[in-house]
């Protein structure tokens, strides 16, 4: 990759942490505003889980935003909505994958023996975990041409799964910490 393309990464990737974490101070500060209108509360816990997501190999706080909204909204919901737009955002590296699939053999990788063999398990499985390693799935998945919508699927259920139990956690520490 060139220079200029590299500065621009880095741009556009900053460009998405700062929405991410101004949706999170968002429902910090006006608490009581997204609860009134909960409406914009579940808008922004979409878009700013498509946002953390579109990025790659950059950890942005998502779950934080799902962590912060479902203590305001409805966590079932904020959940729900968390998954499918993280599962939205990751369809980028994806993309990425299948562009970059053409140019750079990703047969030499370790963790591709795996993920030739049990490709949506090892989707499934780094989707459920709450690391930043879910691009690397993504970007396979693409190379290998894994068909989109499959991919989407059990990443949504990998996504969804793991917002349930950050939800649930968050709601059993907020009650803990309330007594």
């Amino acid at each position: 990759m060139t220079e200029c393309h590299d500065k621009k990464q880095i741009i556009n990737d900053s460009i998405y942490l700062l929405c991410v974490l101004i949706i999170v101070m968002f429902g910090y500060l006006y608490g009581e505003k997204i609860i009134e209108h909960s409406g914009i509360g579940y808008i922004a816990v979409f878009l700013g889980c498509f946002i953390s997501n579109v990025t790659v190999l950059l950890p942005a706080p998502g779950l934080l935003i799902v962590m912060q909204y479902s203590l305001l909204l409805n966590p079932f919901g904020v959940a729900i909505l968390g998954a499918i737009g993280s599962s939205l955002g990751e369809i980028n590296g994806y993309i990425i994958g299948k562009i970059a699939g053409k140019y750079i053999e990703f047969d030499k990788l370790v963790i591709l023996s795996k993920f030739n063999r049990f490709p949506y398990a090892v989707i499934f499985l780094l989707a459920v975990l709450p690391l930043p390693l879910f691009d690397i799935a993504g970007i396979l998945a693409g190379s290998k041409r894994i068909d989109i919508k499959k991919f989407w699927l059990v990443c949504f259920i990998g996504k969804l799964i793991k917002m349930l139990y950050v939800v649930w956690f968050v709601g059993n520490i907020s009650d803990f910490i309330a007594r």
